[in-house]
């Protein structure tokens, strides 16, 4: 038998079409056979394009540096990560004793105080910290949302004149005033008293605002270039108390009673009802002594609050960046906290962390398809869920597959979880921590609360590291972007920063 002329191609041509191939492809061609695993590893080229699949990263196409070079950045920012062995450096302080509203995203730390916003670059190794907005508004918010690759801040306010309503005014994050892009200055929802929840999520040329008072909710979307509202949404059946945006199509909302346990409604822009309805843990019936207690309904667990962390979007690459962090790459982390108030006071708290990823199939179901979907054939494949029982304020605690917890104890110390589990071992990086893998399932089993034991089975790397003895016993929340670890200290006068920084 003749050898086949695909033998005889010159290293360049395969190289040429591995460059056209996915990544992921690419990478298991280097175990077909000696010639493609030597090609691969002779060309810098397809080596960076594999080692930025494995880290969830894309490149930003603005760069002229070789390709040997982007790899070697590439394995620094996975060893900084991997060790959490960062600079401390200076951040400029803040001028609030008080703290409204604050966010950080895509570099930038924004504070709110009544009509007062401030606004820091946060320092990385090659650029010091710098205030980049100190302005008194003409409004007075109640929060806000950014995307600063846009130059994009939108203030909530509730307004009583002419009417009462919530109302959404777009403005430039540079000049505070009315962002050129945006065909109408200001996005508005009649609502005769303010609501218990109000929450606000952008992304893209979308803006969502969830607001909610017991026992009903309403959920509205515009595209806050053209003014158009996208989704204007009511619900009177149950009460959902947070959302996120899926991608720029569909979005999921969470309820903490919906069919008896709770659940993650999805939807699309396009759909007037969800398109699937993703079932919590059964929980277990109570039982009743008399009439009398099932009447009062006091008997038994119930989930009295859901919550939803989502890493934030941004609309394009932040300048100066060779890669960044995938779109598509983002954990979503839920908080749940169920309660027993007889006969005997109980409450457990978990928290449910679940891929992007592996809710987006759920929006591109036919019609016919099943819409409620039992938590057995969802969640434990699906999640990882964890009893974590300290309650904590914060937000901005993930980004891309990264989700940052502190932990409480004698030594104080901050617990990374990556969910990028599929990224295989990094020759170029050792970590100084014991880097942990979490492949086998993860059970929980409290008869009283759930009819059945709760495995779930997402893995994920995890690792910890002891803070500064200083920061054991002070009020400090912590924060992720993409290359640092934010910590906002509530001290006796006033709040302050500090960055961790490759």
């Amino acid at each position: 038998m003749s050898p086949s002329p695909l033998g005889r191609l010159p290293d360049k041509t395969w190289e040429s079409i591995f460059r056209e191939l996915p990544a992921h492809d690419v990478h298991n061609l280097q175990f077909v056979c000696r010639t493609f695993h030597d090609i691969i590893k002779n060309s810098q080229e397809l080596k960076y394009l594999i080692a930025l699949s494995c880290e969830g990263m894309v490149d930003t196409n603005i760069s002229d540096l070789p390709f040997s070079d982007r790899l070697d950045r590439l394995h620094e920012r996975r060893a900084a990560w991997d060790n959490l062995n960062w600079k401390l450096l200076p951040t400029d302080p803040t001028p609030f004793n008080e703290l409204q509203a604050y966010d950080l995203l895509g570099d930038l730390f924004v504070m709110l105080q009544d009509r007062d916003i401030f606004a820091i670059r946060l320092p990385s190794k090659t650029n010091p910290s710098r205030q980049v907005l100190s302005s008194q508004l003409d409004i007075s918010a109640l929060k806000f949302v950014l995307d600063p690759t846009q130059d994009v801040i939108i203030f909530l306010v509730w307004e009583i004149t002419p009417e009462r309503q919530y109302t959404l005014h777009v403005r430039s994050l540079t000049s505070t005033q009315r962002h050129p892009d945006a065909h109408t200055p200001t996005l508005s929802v009649p609502c005769e008293i303010p609501r218990r929840t109000t929450l606000l999520q952008i992304n893209g040329d979308q803006v969502g605002f969830l607001h909610n008072n017991t026992p009903t909710g309403e959920l509205h979307i515009w595209n806050w270039k053209t003014g158009e509202r996208l989704v204007d949404k009511s619900f009177s059946d149950d009460l959902p108390m947070d959302f996120t945006f899926l991608d720029s199509e569909s979005f999921a909302v969470v309820f903490p009673v919906g069919q008896g346990c709770g659940c993650i409604k999805i939807f699309t822009l396009t759909s007037p009802t969800s398109v699937a309805i993703l079932l919590f843990p059964q929980i277990t019936e109570p039982i009743y002594d008399s009439p009398l207690q099932r009447f009062q309904g006091e008997q038994g667990f119930r989930l009295l609050h859901v919550s939803l962390e989502t890493p934030g979007f941004l609309g394009n690459h932040l300048p100066n960046r060779i890669f960044t962090t995938a779109r598509n790459l983002r954990v979503h982390t839920l908080t749940l906290y169920y309660v027993q108030r007889m006969p005997t006071p109980l409450a457990h708290r978990f928290l449910m962390f679940v891929l992007n990823d592996a809710l987006i199939p759920f929006t591109k179901r036919s019609s016919e398809s099943k819409l409620v979907i039992p938590w057995e054939e969802w969640g434990p494949q699906n999640t990882r869920i964890i009893e974590y029982p300290k309650h904590f304020e914060g937000h901005n605690y993930s980004y891309g597959s990264r989700v940052l917890l502190p932990t409480y104890g004698w030594v104080r110390k901050l617990e990374l979880f990556d969910f990028n589990y599929h990224r295989p071992p990094d020759p170029e990086s050792e970590s100084n921590l014991i880097i942990r893998r979490h492949s086998q399932p993860t059970t929980i089993s409290i008869p009283q609360l759930f009819e059945r034991d709760v495995v779930t089975a997402l893995p994920y790397f995890s690792w910890t590291k002891p803070l500064p003895r200083d920061l054991w016993d002070r009020d400090v929340s912590f924060m992720i972007d993409e290359d640092r670890v934010v910590g906002v200290l509530n001290g006796d006068t006033g709040y302050s920063l500090f960055t961790f920084a490759m």
